[in-house]
């Protein structure tokens, strides 16, 4: 049995091989096939590509070829065409030049032919003169009568286009002339004053703008000079006072002063050259020279326009001018001292009398007295500090800086200055001063929810950076009043502070009563995080919105909101905490970073409890509610900035 089913197996192993390998034979002929047919569907893919290249190649060529027989066709075409049109510009240009040498220049060439017969018959008459000169002298002039009307009778056509070609040309040339002439000469007036011609002016104006120069060095100035003791009078009283009648008087008194010393002059048209007119100043000197004063040549001192004297020698007032700056003059380095007032020094002719020649010595005293004395005012009932400024063009800064010490608590009866005395000539000096400047560091807050909301900490300090300034600071008797940035250097960068900030709510503040050993108030801050909370806990009527009437932040109030809290929208650093003069009373800013900055106005006195510098979280206690400043009732006045533009605040608030 086991040799049986040996054979067996065998015998099926053997048939299992022969069927598995005529089933890969099988397979080797499909794959064999598969590759024949993929190689010869290849080839025809092939064919017909190139098929197709080779018939796109052909038409390509084909259109390329007719392109350029049809492109050569029509050039011969347009070149054929622009040599008709050349030659019939050609033909016309000669037609045109013909006809006008025809026509135009007919007369000429017939005057020309005549002029060569003409030139022979010179020639002939010449020798009969010199036949008539050797028999008489004086029988030429019959002779050369005779021939120059033969001439003219003969070559009429010579003589009469030589004559209609000279006429147009010396009516050119006179024409010419004529504009030249005129263009030299002018209308002006010719003025006579006191029987003399002292010269011509091109308008009334220009005598009148002289007389007014004159006078001005002429009328003495004792009018001027009481004046200023009226206005000082009345400054020391605390009030401008104006007399009408008073001033009438003075016009008058000086209309009849130029009637005197200058008498009516008289006017004629006359015809001159340009270069002879006068202008106002030489004709004010004419007018002084001829007047009936006793004048004499000197140096005109003018401050501002205005005439101050005259000096004898100029080198005498300029010392006195000098002597003035010497005394501002400092040793420090990049320092120009000068005057704000313009001086200039005029010469001419001057009225030799006491009230405008002075010596150096008067001129030294001149320019060291008051042109402005102090004003005062006088404290009325319901008067502030900001309505007083107002009224009298100033600033409440400016005012406070005339006024050290004052403050808002002002009595009816104070003395408030509201003008400083003003030199009659002030100088001024510009110095180059650097300084080094501060730069702020930033805070950097990162939001943690491993601590609660209003919980801070400081993980880096900040440190501010520094910057050097240079400034040109102008100073006018020894107060600052303006300054010019000229440069400015970073010298070392500042470093920002990160401070850790909790994002996890908390339901109520923690801790009492503030105090300076307790901890700080905190109160809901609400569950958005970035979002600013109420600023008034207590407070959540709104008695004016945010643009109504101009209004430019939001009023909260309550019954009652006198002391109530005021908390921190968000964490930030405080950038002021005090009184403001501006009209908010006590007030609060915080710097928020980014560009945000709230503000919150009319505390109630003594309630701030931050200080600038200090940093704040997300609702900590910063004052209380109060009307301060310009209130008409306790309420807080909330304020949003972004990037130094006030905007509405209710988006931002919770």
């Amino acid at each position: 049995m086991s040799l049986k089913h040996a054979k067996r197996e065998k015998a099926e192993a053997t048939v299992q091989e022969d069927a598995i390998k005529r089933t890969e034979d099988s397979m080797e002929a499909a794959q064999a096939a598969v590759d024949k047919a993929k190689h010869s569907q290849a080839q025809e893919i092939g064919q017909s590509v190139s098929a197709a290249l080779q018939i796109a190649g052909r038409q390509v060529t084909w259109v390329g070829l007719q392109a350029q027989r049809y492109t050569a066709r029509a050039y011969r075409r347009i070149e054929k065409y622009l040599w008709r049109l050349t030659g019939l510009i050609g033909f016309g240009f000669r037609l045109a030049f013909v006809s006008i040498d025809r026509y135009a220049f007919k007369a000429y060439y017939e005057a020309a032919d005549e002029a060569k017969f003409l030139r022979r018959e010179i020639l002939s008459v010449r020798k009969n003169l010199r036949r008539c000169l050797k028999r008489s002298p004086l029988s030429i002039f019959p002779v050369l009568g005779h021939y120059t009307a033969k001439a003219f009778r003969r070559h009429k056509r010579l003589f009469t286009t030589l004559f209609n070609t000279a006429l147009p040309v010396g009516a050119c040339v006179l024409l010419a002339v004529t504009v030249a002439h005129w263009g030299s000469v002018t209308f002006a007036l010719e003025v006579t004053y006191n029987g003399e011609s002292i010269g011509y002016v091109e308008s009334e104006s220009v005598y009148l703008e002289a007389e007014k120069l004159a006078l001005g060095r002429i009328v003495t100035d004792t009018q001027q000079a009481e004046a200023p003791q009226a206005e000082n009078t009345a400054a020391d009283a605390g009030a401008r006072v104006v007399n009408l009648s008073t001033r009438s008087l003075e016009v008058k008194q000086q209309e009849d002063t130029s009637d005197e010393l200058l008498a009516k002059p008289s006017y004629k048209l006359s015809l001159v050259s340009i270069d002879k007119l006068t202008d106002a100043n030489a004709m004010s000197d004419k007018l002084i020279e001829y007047s009936s004063s006793n004048i004499t040549n000197a140096c005109g001192i003018y401050v501002d326009g205005t005439f101050v004297c005259a000096v004898k020698n100029e080198t005498d007032a300029v010392s006195v001018f000098d002597k003035l700056l010497d005394e501002k003059q400092t040793n420090e380095a990049n320092t120009i001292v000068d005057f704000v007032e313009k001086v200039s020094y005029v010469q001419g002719l001057y009225p030799d009398n006491e009230q405008t020649m002075w010596d150096a010595e008067r001129l030294e005293e001149k320019l060291r007295s008051k042109k402005a004395e102090a004003v005062y005012y006088t404290v009325q009932d319901g008067d502030t500090p900001s309505e007083i400024a107002q009224a009298n063009d100033l600033t409440t800064k400016e005012l406070m800086a005339l006024n050290p010490g004052l403050t808002e608590t002002i009595h009816v009866g104070d003395s408030l200055l509201i003008s400083n005395e003003v030199n009659f000539v002030r100088v001024k000096v510009i110095k180059t001063v650097q300084r080094t400047e501060e730069i702020p560091f930033e805070t950097e807050e990162i939001k943690t929810s491993s601590m609660y909301q209003g919980r801070t900490k400081t993980i880096r300090e900040g440190v501010n950076g520094e910057r050097q300034v240079t400034e040109l600071v102008t100073y006018i008797d020894n107060i600052a009043v303006s300054t010019e940035q000229v440069s400015s250097k970073v010298t070392k960068e500042p470093v920002s502070k990160k401070v850790n900030v909790g994002t996890k709510a908390r339901s109520s503040y923690s801790g009492g009563a503030y105090s300076s050993s307790t901890t700080p108030e905190y109160y809901d801050t609400g569950s958005v995080s970035t979002q600013m909370m109420w600023p008034a806990p207590y407070a959540r009527q709104v008695s004016q919105s945010y643009g109504h009437n101009g209004h430019r932040g939001m009023d909260i109030t309550r019954n009652g909101a006198l002391g109530s809290p005021i908390v921190a929208a968000a964490s930030g650093t405080v950038t002021y905490a005090g009184w403001d003069s501006t009209g908010h009373g006590y007030r609060v800013v915080i710097n928020h970073g980014n560009g945000l900055q709230t503000s919150y106005s009319h505390c109630q006195k003594g309630s701030i409890r931050v200080r600038v510098g200090q940093s704040v979280s997300q609702g900590q206690r910063i004052a209380s509610i109060g009307s301060t400043g310009n209130s008409t009732g306790p309420h807080l006045h909330f304020e949003v900035s972004r990037n130094g533009v006030r905007v509405n605040p209710r988006p931002y608030i919770s």
